[in-house]
Formats: C-alpha cells, sequence, structure tokens
C-alpha cells in the first residue's frame, strides 16, 4: 500500500500533530484545568456554576497577559500545573479553594443588613 501525501486523512493527521505541537502551554493549561472542574467541584462541593468558575479562572490567566518573557511564562505555567495538581489530590482545603476562586476582595463591598433591618424585610 502506498501513501501519497496529499489524500485527506494523512493531511489531517499532519495537521493534527502541527497544532499539537504548537498549541500555547498557557492555552492547553487552561483547557487541562477546565476538564478537572466538574470532579473538582464535586470533590469541593462548590455552590458556584462551572461558567463562573471557568470565567473567573480565564480572569487569572488574564491578569498574566501582559507578562512576555519565556522565562517567567514557564514559571507561572508550572504553578498552575502545580495548583491544578494540589487541588486534584485535595491538598487544599475548601476554605482555600474559595478564597482562590471567590477571593474576599470580591464580596467586601456586599453592605451588610444589620439584624433589625433584616427582621423588618423578613429575611431573617
Amino acid at each position: 500500500l502506498i501513501v501519497h501525501p496529499q489524500e485527506g486523512w494523512w493531511n489531517m493527521a499532519l495537521r493534527s500533530v502541527a497544532n499539537a505541537a504548537t498549541t500555547k502551554p498557557s492555552v492547553k493549561l487552561y483547557r487541562d484545568i477546565c476538564k478537572e472542574l466538574p470532579r473538582i467541584m464535586t470533590i469541593f462541593s462548590l455552590d458556584i456554576p462551572a461558567p463562573v468558575v471557568r470565567d473567573r479562572i480565564a480572569n487569572m490567566f488574564r491578569a498574566n497577559s501582559h507578562v512576555k518573557d519565556d522565562r517567567v511564562i514557564g514559571m507561572l505555567i508550572t504553578k498552575g500545573y502545580l495548583e491544578l495538581e494540589e487541588t486534584v489530590l485535595q491538598y487544599k482545603t475548601r476554605h482555600q479553594l474559595l478564597n482562590k476562586i471567590d477571593p474576599t476582595k470580591l464580596r467586601k463591598h456586599v453592605k451588610k443588613e444589620s439584624f433589625l433591618e433584616g427582621f423588618l424585610s423578613g429575611t431573617v
């Protein structure tokens, strides 16, 4: 059997290998995190919807989008995989994970009702 490079499946296989080799490590890390997300949410009993968690993880990536040095990018990717592994292996507590996903700085500006206001509104 002689295989000619012009045949469709052969070109598709080559393109697939080429795309895998050129995929950015940050994109691969994000995809790996998204693949593990359902299991992590089950393990830690997170009540935050998955799209919200994915969006917050994407924002963590965007926060470092200004970094251009390859060594720093490599360090951040390694740190990301370490965080993922520690989370999957349950080396983190639920509280630590919630602080990473939903930091207190996002919740700080929510005004708490006083007991009397809550009582009068019927929420207490």
